[in-house]
């Protein structure tokens, strides 16, 4: 028994009237609050090198503004040392052993930043961090 094949039928203004919904539907997507408050991005992160010693605490680059910090301190003494970052707002610590690297982010204001490590014969390390670098709003591929 032959069926006769069953196609559907759309009529010219059901088309028209789908066409419309969308076009409606899209327009009303891209309507919102213009006034959106696009704050700028931070600055991007710097990766501070820290080394301490016997007898020195030295860091790099010199000098460095404010913002988010990566630091990568080393510790090339032969025992572990308890290395304290002091700013005028808060105080981080990181415990090293000794020969050994580890990392602490922190995110500075404009100001002072004290390094210290509690068994180094070196004075602390007194760093002036400078203004705010600029905001990394058009820089590309970063995090």
């Amino acid at each position: 028994m032959n069926r006769p094949a069953i196609t559907p039928r759309v009529s010219f203004a059901g088309a028209l009237a789908f066409v419309a919904l969308l076009a409606v539907s899209a327009i009303a997507t891209g309507c919102g609050n213009e006034s959106y408050p696009n704050k700028p991005r931070p600055p991007v992160t710097l990766t501070v090198s820290v080394f301490v010693g016997e007898d020195q605490i030295a860091y790099s680059p010199r000098p460095f503004g404010a913002g988010p910090v990566r630091f990568v301190t080393t510790n090339q003494t032969g025992v572990t040392q308890k290395v304290t970052y002091s700013t005028d707002r808060d105080e981080r610590y990181l415990t090293i052993a000794p020969h050994q690297t580890a990392m602490r982010e922190m995110v500075l204001e404009p100001g002072y930043l004290s390094i210290d490590a509690d068994k180094s014969a070196a004075d602390s390390l007194e760093i002036t961090v400078g203004e705010t670098r600029p905001s990394a709003q058009h820089e590309l591929d970063q995090p």
